[in-house]
């Protein structure tokens, strides 16, 4: 074993240790990494495409157009009334004869076509078990005649840690349960509450709607363990052994619990009623 962060009196970190280090963050797939702008192609000419400042990681490597430059690619003449694809790669090579590695863009003709033309195949092989020539697919340029028409980036752009911790606040969550509520209290400032309760039937002041045979009945202050400053929806379930529905819930003054009511045929109060809510907003 080696310490490779480490002091040892010579230079001793290896290329290879250091793509060790960057397959265990990125993997050792193909990523363009969001710094400068990002290897953007401009389409110059027919001939001529510059690839703007960014870096490139491939099976642990990293491939960079030099910070405030471009690099310029050369593309061959089309055909009039064909259609063609090139690739372009970024391609490693390790010379074992003098113990160097490079990089450099290399552009792959394809085959003309009248319509439907196919991209070339490239070289593919391992860096790290000492390949010496490998290539990474950047890019698709698209050719109609002598034109050409668009590019294809290959490889996606790998999100940084703050893009990536900007994602995770939808997701990452606080749990605040007791045996009456359940709430997710999200990083992003939104929260899910479940809540239930069950209300005796003999406290339940019914008051019938005209002569129609239906009462209703209000019921409040059913607590959802946290306080909103905003509410998206709310969800009120009345259940019991009769025909029973909710109407109007709605949260209370302080914002932390459910007032609503509770609507049935008959005014029979030997039943207790299981009241559910679930409730989406925001709590900051």
């Amino acid at each position: 074993m080696e310490l490779v962060t480490g002091r040892a009196g010579s230079p001793h970190i290896t290329s290879q240790q250091d793509r060790q280090k960057h397959q265990g963050i990125w993997g050792d797939g193909a990523y363009i990494l969001a710094t400068g702008n990002q290897l953007e192609p401009q389409v110059q000419s027919s001939n001529k495409i510059l690839i703007k400042d960014g870096a490139l990681m491939f099976q642990g490597a990293i491939f960079s157009v030099k910070v405030g430059t471009t690099d310029e690619i050369t593309i061959n003449n089309g055909n009039q009334g064909m259609q063609r694809k090139d690739l372009v790669v970024a391609r490693y090579t390790y010379d074992s004869a003098q113990q160097k590695e490079s990089a450099e863009w290399i552009v792959i003709q394809g085959e003309p076509a009248a319509r439907n033309p196919v991209a070339p195949s490239s070289t593919s092989g391992d860096i790290q078990e000492g390949d010496t020539t490998v290539d990474c697919p950047f890019m698709i340029v698209n050719l109609d005649g002598i034109n050409v028409t668009g590019v294809d980036i290959i490889p996606e752009v790998a999100p940084d840690i703050p893009t990536l911790n900007a994602a995770l606040s939808n997701i990452r969550f606080e749990v605040i349960e007791s045996t009456s509520y359940y709430v997710k209290k999200y990083e992003n400032g939104c929260f899910e509450a479940w809540a239930k309760t069950t209300v005796i039937g003999t406290h339940l002041s019914f008051t019938q709607i005209g002569t129609s045979g239906i009462y209703y009945a209000r019921v409040t202050n059913i607590g959802i363990g946290i306080r909103a400053t905003e509410v998206y929806d709310i969800e009120y379930t009345p259940q019991n052994n009769g025909i029973v529905w909710g109407a109007s819930p709605s949260m209370n003054s302080n914002m932390s619990a459910i007032d609503g009511y509770v609507v049935q045929y008959g005014a029979d109060k030997t039943r207790n009623t299981n009241i559910r809510v679930h409730v989406t907003g925001k709590w900051k």
